[in-house]
């Protein structure tokens, strides 16, 4: 069987939560996001809105948002203002050295460079 885990937020931190542990009163909703399955380059769990970002030929840094795609019920990864969704694998991540850099709800900045 396979684990699902979330992470939800407060106003001050993350809570990180499997499918039977419930959701606090404090946790914001709409900042509720699901584990990929997948890691980054250092190891790190990959959840939905996670800022990703990777080193591409011409040295130049591409940020990708990780987002649930309906239509293919798997996890994409999503280039800002930028209709192409690229499907998202662990071999896929390590190829290419994708590392994530924040998220949308603590670091919305980031997609504004």
């Amino acid at each position: 069987m396979r684990n699902l885990y979330f992470r939800g937020k407060n106003k001050d931190r993350w809570f990180y939560l499997n499918l039977f542990s419930g959701v606090s009163d404090d946790i914001d909703i709409k900042t509720i996001s699901q584990f990929t399955g997948l890691y980054d380059t250092k190891s790190n769990e990959i959840y939905e809105g996670d800022i990703l970002s990777y080193i591409n030929f011409d040295r130049k840094e591409e940020l990708y948002i990780v987002e649930y795609s309906e239509d293919t019920a798997s996890f994409m990864l999503c280039k800002p203002n930028f209709k192409h969704k690229s499907p998202m694998n662990q071999e896929h991540i390590n190829s290419l050295g994708f590392e994530i850099i924040g998220n949308i709800y603590d670091d919305p900045e980031l997609l504004n460079s």
